[in-house]
């Protein structure tokens, strides 16, 4: 979101600033060959190695770290092979970008090499940025003639891919309501089989350059692998009625696909909010890039927010993706940092 827009939306309120926790890095990485590897060859290698455990910043469960050389999975091929204890733990892949202003081809390709990143880093899901395949200022450059209705030929591609990939994709990509023409900001959540199993369209869109995109109006979990996934794009989050509405109706963690970078408007405490209004985790997929001078992305944060804090934060000047481990039986965190990889 630029500030002119934030700034000319009614109501706006400063959100909590909450602290961030101190934590310490994590060293491990997965190598791939360029083609998706086999679950073992990912598992066998997902071995975590730091020196220390210390967390600071306030109470946080000792359980959201890792125990040194405590491996993610054991070495299994699939998902119902693996141990019940095995089964509570996802890798979640935070698909960075920054995408190039209203080159969707090019931005399509970059979303499928990110798709690529995670699968190597042997994540079970894997979230876009908002407006990730036009960008965020595209209606001055492309217009909107192009968004189709959804799947179109490139989405059926993309869920091939993602069916080979063996994960499951949260993907930002405008869509046109076939029966009414009305536009939307959504995401889309392609599971395992390549299967596009639920929708979640942007409600609360901003003036000016999301005046394309109508409101949508459901708020209802998607499961994903059995987990009940409330889907916020970005604006949603940031009071606590689409979030509470989401917990309300059963969802056990919050995504959000999000183009917010910093600013005078820029996010100010409002994921940590949400965590602590809901008590569920909130997991973020910010972007980097830049569209025009007042609208820069470079400093723009990815978050995985609990407790009302910020336990985990990253940047990038380029396309990276951030991978984490979350253990959804508890919804603790299983990282103390990001892995980072460059797509």
């Amino acid at each position: 979101m630029d500030d002119a827009t934030m700034a000319a939306r009614p109501g706006l309120e400063p959100g909590l600033t909450a602290p961030k926790a101190d934590v310490l890095p994590l060293h491990h990485r997965a190598k791939g060959d360029g083609k998706f590897p086999t679950k073992a060859e990912i598992y066998s290698n997902n071995i975590l190695a730091h020196q220390s455990q210390t967390v600071k910043g306030g109470d946080i469960p000792v359980d959201a770290i890792m125990t040194p050389n405590q491996t993610r999975y054991p070495g299994k091929t699939t998902r119902t092979e693996r141990t019940i204890q095995a089964m509570t733990n996802l890798r979640i892949a935070l698909l960075h970008l920054a995408p190039e202003l209203g080159d969707v081809d090019h931005n399509r390709r970059l979303v499928e090499r990110g798709l690529q990143v995670a699968a190597e880093q042997g994540a079970d899901w894997a979230v876009t940025p908002e407006l990730c395949i036009p960008g965020y200022l595209f209606v001055d450059k492309i217009g909107t003639d192009w968004i189709l209705p959804q799947p179109d030929a490139w989405m059926d591609r993309f869920c091939q891919m993602v069916k080979e990939s063996g994960l499951t994709v949260f993907l930002s990509h405008p869509e046109r309501d076939p029966d009414n023409d009305s536009l939307y900001n959504t995401v889309f959540v392609i599971d395992k089989s390549g299967e596009i199993i639920g929708r979640h369209r942007k409600v609360k869109t901003l003036r000016g350059p999301e005046g394309w995109s109508s409101p949508g109006d459901g708020c209802q979990p998607i499961q994903c692998d059995g987990v009940p996934v409330g889907v916020m794009v970005c604006a949603d989050s940031y009071k606590n009625d689409i979030p509470q509405l989401l917990k309300d109706n059963g969802a056990a963690v919050l995504v959000s696909p999000a183009s917010w970078g910093p600013g005078g408007c820029g996010p100010d405490g409002e994921w940590e909010q949400r965590s602590l209004d809901t008590g569920l985790p909130v997991i973020v997929c910010n972007r980097s890039g830049m569209e025009r001078a007042d609208l820069d992305f470079r400093e723009a944060t990815s978050v995985v927010a609990q407790y009302g804090r910020r336990m985990l934060n990253a940047t990038s000047e380029t396309s990276v993706v951030l991978s984490f481990d979350l253990d959804v039986d508890t919804m603790t965190l299983q990282s103390p940092d990001f892995q980072r990889t460059p797509v």
